[in-house]
């Protein structure tokens, strides 16, 4: 017992001294910069805004994917009300219509279509204004969980790249 008490004291000056953790602040769309420094913060990997689009618009790196990320609602560029996450399957090519709103009836969180090029284009959009972190990463693995999931759909009906 004797061993213990220098120990309990040692571990109790620890607790009392040490700061608090640093509290997670929630994902903004006010600031579109502040947001790019969250992205980054969270491991994601963000391409800076092009001042020339309407609404702040970024390609987010994801791991094995690259999807536009625009922040939509927005006065004068900020204070955004909403994101919408828009990607594009570059080879999966002219699926019709009729597939195309068979998805959107399968995949809740997807929005699908087919391009005037062609292509197989998706988006989400939510409302993340102060969202925790990890459940907007939660709606991101989400969105691309989906995509993945479409774009196998597209090539098990024949729309995928064609054998040269």
């Amino acid at each position: 017992m004797i061993i213990l008490k220098p120990l309990l004291a040692a571990a109790a000056a620890l607790l009392v001294g040490s700061a608090p953790l640093p509290k997670e602040v929630p994902i903004s769309t006010k600031d579109p910069a502040a947001f790019l420094t969250q992205m980054r913060e969270m491991g994601y990997a963000p391409e800076a805004f092009n001042p020339a689009d309407q609404n702040p618009t970024t390609i987010l790196h994801l791991k094995d994917d690259a999807v536009a990320l625009v922040l939509a609602g927005c006065t004068n560029r900020r204070n955004c009300k909403h994101i919408v996450v828009v990607g594009t399957f570059l080879d999966l090519t002219d699926p019709p219509e009729a597939w195309a709103s068979k998805m959107n009836a399968y995949f809740h969180v997807l929005k699908v279509w087919v391009g005037d090029d062609h292509k197989l284009h998706y988006s989400a959009g939510a409302v993340v204004e102060g969202l925790p972190r990890a459940s907007f990463r939660a709606w991101i693995d989400e969105v691309v969980d989906a995509s993945d999931l479409l774009g196998v759909e597209a090539i098990k009906a024949g729309y995928g790249p064609k054998p040269k």
